[in-house]
């Protein structure tokens, strides 16, 4: 009985944790971001997830305005910028640098994570393919002799 109270609380807790205020979409408003009063609206009213969702389609339509949206929302919802930074990086990769920057700014105290995010976003210069774990190509050192000393090789017939 304890521990499902326990759990109880904290889950009230944690749904609290990501919630909305409409000073988001006032703060996006005094950052001169191009808003309509129906995103307003909407953000105002969003949280955790939603509110992610929202700055990153915002991001997608404003991508001149990805900087600005971030230092406008972060700090009033520390606790999503790295979702919220993903979103942004997602919506205009071309402003990755910009989206970084200022998260870290408005969350410094998260700028080993958001770094680590960042890099995991990233693509690579070899090609989204390049991280691809476990896959042999012809004439590679098969696993299934490994530590035998041998190397298997493609056979030309």
């Amino acid at each position: 009985m304890r521990s499902t109270l326990i759990a109880a609380a904290l889950a009230i807790l944690a749904s609290n944790a990501a919630h909305a205020d409409p000073a988001t979409a006032d703060a996006l408003k005094a950052a001169n971001i191009e808003i309509s009063a129906e995103q307003l609206q909407a953000i105002s009213a969003a949280e955790g997830d939603a509110l992610v969702t929202l700055l990153g389609q915002l991001v997608l339509v404003t991508p001149e305005h990805a900087a600005a949206i971030i230092a406008a929302s972060v700090p009033l919802n520390p606790q999503l910028a790295g979702p919220i930074m993903s979103a942004a990086l997602a919506a205009a990769p071309a402003q990755s640098e910009q989206i970084f920057a200022a998260t870290v700014q408005a969350a410094p105290e998260q700028s080993g994570q958001l770094a680590v995010l960042l890099t995991e976003t990233q693509p690579t210069a070899a090609g989204p393919e390049a991280n691809t774990v476990g896959v042999n190509a012809p004439g590679a050192p098969s696993s299934a002799n490994a530590g035998t000393g041998s190397v298997s090789a493609a056979s030309p017939n």
